[in-house]
């Protein structure tokens, strides 16, 4: 019979030990942890802010797996995940907005094995994009979703989130290595520390802003649709058939406003008017008033101009209107 090796009762201890250190291994689940420091990263994140445009991160979503592995004292970071980065934004003129979007950041395969500059990353606005197309039409099938054309101000905000991608990327990329630190137990660094000093911003030259205005106005006269006109024509024939005009929602400012107070100037037939949720503002609504008070729209019983751009004084023209013409019901319950 042959014995074994005779060891201390010290040895042994530090046989098994070895044995232990050598062999055992254990995974950690680390999807949860990812979704809550995706969050962190992009959630509220600003991404574009100027006196035309604001663009942020609202919401984020992941998906796929996402592990730790710890053997013979290495730790090992493996991943395959699907990122998903919601945007919104808006676009603004003298001081209101003139349009609002809303889209999608997408990584479909971040592998913490692959390069970074490999991921695939798709930035799209609402309209272009099928999965959120799809919401509104959820018994279709992804491939029989129809997609739409976008708006033009939808386009801007959509381009100017591309323009910051390689800040996106990089948070991202951030991710991954977070990813890597909390499962080695290191320290994970703070945003700030990954950041410069920002600096002070230029100041926008009167020609660049009167440039930058033209093209928002223009964005905005190009969104008006045929019907404003169509109906500002129908109101200058006083046609007698007409007697309830429906312009809200219709992008309506001060410009528009002159065109159709011309057009109510010899009107008898019109009772009811629409110009909610435009962007008249406090001359608008003066240019308005001081017409209907001098006769215009004769026959005109009630006028909307709720959520507009006026403050108080528009509010104050508008009561002296119903103190001149106590016939004419005038709703102006708010303005933006």
């Amino acid at each position: 019979m042959t014995q074994g090796i005779l060891v201390t009762p010290d040895e042994a201890r530090a046989l098994e030990e070895k044995s232990h250190e050598t062999w055992h291994w254990r995974e950690v689940d680390l999807r949860d942890w990812v979704r809550t420091r995706i969050n962190l990263l992009f959630k509220h994140r600003v991404l574009v802010n100027t006196d035309t445009q604001f663009v942020e991160i609202w919401k984020t979503e992941t998906y796929g797996e996402a592990f730790a592995t710890s053997r013979k004292g290495h730790t090992e970071v493996t991943c395959n995940l699907d990122c998903r980065i919601h945007w919104r934004g808006k676009l603004k003129f003298n001081g209101g907005v003139v349009g609002t979007a809303e889209g999608s950041i997408k990584f479909p395969e971040v592998i913490a094995a692959t390069p970074e500059e490999e991921w695939p990353m798709k930035i799209l606005a609402d309209g272009e994009d099928p999965s959120a197309m799809k919401l509104l039409n959820p018994c279709g099938s992804l491939e029989e979703t129809q997609l739409r054309q976008l708006e033009p101000y939808e386009v801007i905000l959509r381009d100017s989130t591309t323009e910051c991608g390689q800040e996106i990327r990089g948070l991202m990329t951030k991710l991954i290595q977070d990813m890597r630190s909390h499962s080695a137990g290191e320290k994970i660094r703070d945003l700030s520390a990954d950041q410069a000093p920002a600096a002070d911003s230029p100041e926008i030259s009167d020609s660049v802003r009167r440039d930058i205005e033209e093209k928002m106005e223009r964005i905005r006269v190009d969104g008006i649709s045929a019907k404003v006109y169509e109906m500002i024509a129908l109101i200058e024939a006083n046609d007698e058939i007409l007697e309830k005009v429906e312009l809200s929602v219709s992008r309506i400012s001060d410009t528009e406003i002159t065109r159709l107070i011309g057009a109510l100037k010899n009107n008898t037939h019109l009772k009811r008017l629409n110009l909610a949720f435009n962007q008249v503002t406090d001359a608008g609504i003066q240019a308005l008033v001081t017409a209907l008070a001098s006769g215009a729209a004769k026959g005109l019983e009630e006028i909307n101009v709720s959520n507009n751009k006026f403050g108080e004084m528009g509010q104050r023209i508008l009561g002296g209107l119903r103190f001149m013409r106590k016939n004419l019901k005038v709703v102006a319950e708010s303005s933006i």
